[in-house]
């Protein structure tokens, strides 16, 4: 699944008046399962031992708009 936010509001460390200033940036998530290969031979290495089979995998980015 892929998010994009153009209306994030990011909140900097910069102040105006001792008021810190609100940035309006683009936070872009990305999102999906990974099936992994290593449950194949987790049984084998320990007896008894499973794994899970897949994991969802999430990925986050943000940057201030230019304007």
């Amino acid at each position: 699944m892929l998010t994009v936010d153009r209306g994030h509001i990011l909140a900097s460390t910069v102040t105006t008046g001792g008021n810190p200033m609100s940035v309006i940036a683009t936070n872009v998530t990305i999102s999906y399962p990974y099936n992994w290969q290593f449950n194949r031979v987790i049984g084998l290495l320990v007896s008894g031992a499973s794994y899970p089979a897949s994991s969802q995998i999430t990925v986050s980015s943000t940057l201030a708009n230019e304007t």
